[in-house]
């Protein structure tokens, strides 16, 4: 008697081929495999809101039983199917996440099997952003135009803020204007802000210097006109009245300016001197009694340039007369001095 052994759907049977009687045939089941399941995660590591995608490799199971299978997460939401899931990371803080996998064809415990895979999400990087100011140096009381440049490594949208030193600034988007008025000379440190809508920041800062304004320019002399001599005569004609009335009218116009009248002499001849400065002497006086002029604000000066004539100046408030005119000196008082009363004739 001899006993062969083989496979069929229901296990493995035996069976004799002997001549003589045999026993009946025995059926000997084989161990169903556990059914076992694997998943990975791709990519592993992602910010909030890129997808996770979830693959998952079951084996052992029967063709003709029905399967299930069931997706959870320790963050975010998942959907899929029996293979792939995937993950919605939106909204989820940085930090390590689980999705399991749970596929069954039965109740027995070799029937189903849980498969895990690990994700990481990341915390979005801050954004970068660099400062500038044009000019870089201004004058007090001027303007200076910041900007900022900033960029986010995962394009967040960006907000920005300006804060100086010193001094004001207005801002629009990431421009700013930095108002120098008041401000000391010195310079100025304005700090740029990008902020991103996680409430990451980023600065940069940049400096505008402030320099005093230039003192204003010094005043020069004016030239008015000149008062013909006529002879020299002491004695005012009209000619002489209306250029000193010029005098006068800017004297009136500017209240802290002052005048000075020039006595262009001739020194080979003194009697000629003499007059032109006793001209100069009745000009003044004219001004002084004729348009109210006060005789402190009027100088008569002497110089040796071809006479005989008087020129007239302006001479405002932080003028120098004696840089801008300084061949002159003051005038010598023996030659504006009165004529002497003449002696009456005596009666015969």
């Amino acid at each position: 008697m001899k006993w062969i052994g083989f496979r069929s759907q229901r296990g493995i049977r035996f069976a004799c081929i002997a001549m003589a009687a045999c026993a009946l045939p025995v059926t000997i089941f084989a161990a169903s495999k556990p059914v076992t399941n694997s998943c990975s995660a791709s990519p592993e590591s992602v910010y909030p809101g890129d997808p996770v995608t979830v693959t998952c490799s079951a084996l052992n199971l029967k063709q003709k039983k029905h399967v299930t299978y069931a997706w959870s997460a320790t963050g975010g939401s998942i959907s899929g199917t029996i293979i792939t899931g995937t993950v919605n990371t939106a909204g989820l803080a940085a930090g390590s996440y689980t999705v399991t996998e749970n596929i069954s064809e039965g109740k027995k415990p070799t029937q189903s099997a849980d498969a895990n895979a690990s994700f990481t999400v990341k915390d979005f990087d801050p954004p970068t952003v660099s400062c500038s100011a044009s000019p870089t140096s201004v004058q007090a009381g001027l303007s200076a135009t910041i900007v900022a440049q900033a960029s986010s490594p995962q394009h967040r949208p960006l907000s920005y803020s300006f804060l100086a030193s010193s001094g004001q600034i207005a801002s629009k988007m990431n421009r700013a204007t930095l108002n120098t008025a008041d401000i000391a000379p010195g310079i100025v440190t304005i700090n740029c802000k990008a902020t991103d809508d996680q409430a990451h920041t980023s600065t940069a800062l940049t400096v505008v210097t402030v320099h005093s304004l230039p003192p204003p320019p010094t005043p020069k002399i004016i030239a008015l006109c000149v008062v013909p001599s006529r002879g020299v005569s002491e004695v005012l004609d009209q000619d002489a009245k209306n250029c000193l009335d010029i005098v006068a009218l800017n004297l009136q116009r500017n209240p802290d300016a002052g005048a000075v009248l020039i006595a262009h002499t001739a020194p080979d001849e003194r009697n000629i001197s003499k007059q032109i400065a006793q001209r100069c002497v009745s000009a003044r006086t004219y001004l002084v009694e004729q348009k109210n002029i006060d005789s402190a604000r009027v100088d008569l000066r002497t110089s040796d340039a071809k006479g005989p004539s008087i020129q007239s100046y302006l001479v405002p408030a932080g003028a120098n007369f004696d840089s801008d005119q300084p061949a002159s000196a003051e005038l010598d008082p023996t030659l504006s001095a009165a004529k002497k009363a003449r002696k009456p004739k005596a009666s015969k």
